[in-house]
């Protein structure tokens, strides 16, 4: 069947990465924990040991198993034969796309590239584009500018010192992205940065910041008037937005943070990335109130199985069918694949949860599998 990937890191960070069996574990979600140091087989067996119940670990290593196994299982006798038969498999220029395309079977990719803001692909894998904004909220002096993650060297040529000039930069980049076929969603990930609690905020206290950049209140002003802006852009441009919900900078990231920017803009459509994760009845408060929010499960397995099955069958049980998503949140194909084997697994698991209660039979659950992979996405992100 056709999947509709809608958050992707592909490439990100690892552009010039050697592709060995290492790197790849070490560029994951399991090397955010846990990195392998050293290749020896001692080591190797010890870092299995370690991170062997990790989710993360689990899918990663089913993929690679997959992928290159040809029935072996991965550990640490078979270590090197893996890592020879990735190497080898990456002399192949079009083996990213075979993997992607044809294993994976992704009609679309959305790319979210922070390094690179347009980016839209790379190695013969070309994506729609998740117009990363958090640079914008940084904006009122270069100072904060360059503080910022993404590289927005792109867009500031020169730097606003007014409100309205810097409203209307933001304004315009924006429509010329979209212009470019640039800008699918637009994507907001200051989670990882403050909290989400934007307010509603008047242009006079956003302007505060200029006279002092340094006050963390007027920066503050400032953020939220960046973020409404954003929000009014959106609208006028039809264009849904991708907030990154839950961990982060974890103070003030769930998902009910954002309910005053919700509210106000009720005709915005709101993609809500990893599902609040771990706040998941702050989650299903937010969908069952505003029915401009959608529920994305990127990231959520490879983080926790258990967590994620009780989002969707309670997401389903709240909600209905209609809202609910899936990315594979990863940069590499074999990471990607290890996200597709795990959202797999848990629609399998919780189609015979409803199947068993008899909600309903295994053709609904089919054409469920469908629209959480595919058809809400393409609705949501393909206008």
């Amino acid at each position: 069947m056709k999947i509709y990937n809608t958050h992707s890191h592909f490439r990100v960070e690892i552009e010039n990465m050697t592709f060995n069996l290492k790197n790849i574990f070490n560029f994951s979600y399991v090397g955010w924990q846990n990195q392998l140091n050293s290749e020896e087989k001692e080591d190797i067996k010890a870092y299995f040991q370690k991170n062997r119940t990790m989710r993360a670990f689990v899918q990663l290593k089913r993929a690679v198993e997959k992928l290159y196994g040809k029935g072996l299982e991965l550990n640490e006798d078979t270590w090197h034969l893996f890592d020879q038969r990735i190497k080898e498999a990456y002399t192949n220029p079009d083996h990213e796309r075979n993997v992607l395309e044809n294993i994976c079977g992704y009609e679309t990719i959305i790319l979210d590239d922070y390094i690179n803001i347009r980016n839209s692909g790379s190695h013969g894998v070309e994506c729609e584009v998740a117009l990363r904004c958090d640079f914008m909220f940084y904006g009122y002096n270069k100072q904060a500018l360059l503080t910022s993650e993404a590289k927005p060297f792109d867009f500031f040529d020169d730097i606003p010192d007014n409100i309205d000039d810097y409203v209307q930069k933001i304004k315009n980049y924006i429509l010329e992205s979209v212009q470019m076929k640039k800008c699918t969603t637009l994507k907001i990930c200051m989670g990882y940065f403050r909290d989400i609690n934007f307010q509603i905020t008047d242009k006079e206290k956003a302007a505060l910041v200029y006279s002092e950049p340094h006050n963390p209140l007027y920066v503050r002003y400032f953020q939220d008037y960046v973020m409404g802006t954003l929000c009014e852009i959106a609208e006028t441009l039809e264009l849904p937005v991708q907030i990154h919900t839950g961990l982060g900078q974890i103070n003030g990231t769930s998902a009910l943070q954002l309910m005053p920017i919700i509210k106000k803009y009720n005709n915005v459509q709101f993609a809500l990335l990893h599902g609040s994760f771990p706040w998941i009845e702050d989650l299903l408060a937010i969908l069952y109130a505003f029915p401009n929010t959608y529920l994305d499960l990127c990231w959520m397995p490879q983080l926790s199985y258990e967590i994620t099955r009780k989002t969707l069958i309670s997401a389903l049980e709240v909600i209905g069918t209609d809202r609910i998503m899936w990315g594979c949140d990863t940069a590499t194909v074999e990471e990607s694949y290890g996200a597709l084997l795990a959202i797999s697994e848990l629609l399998d698991e919780v189609n015979d949860y409803f199947i068993d209660k008899g909600i309903y039979d295994q053709s609904f659950g089919e054409k469920l599998r469908e629209k959480i992979l595919y058809h809400n996405a393409k609705k949501l992100y393909g206008k």
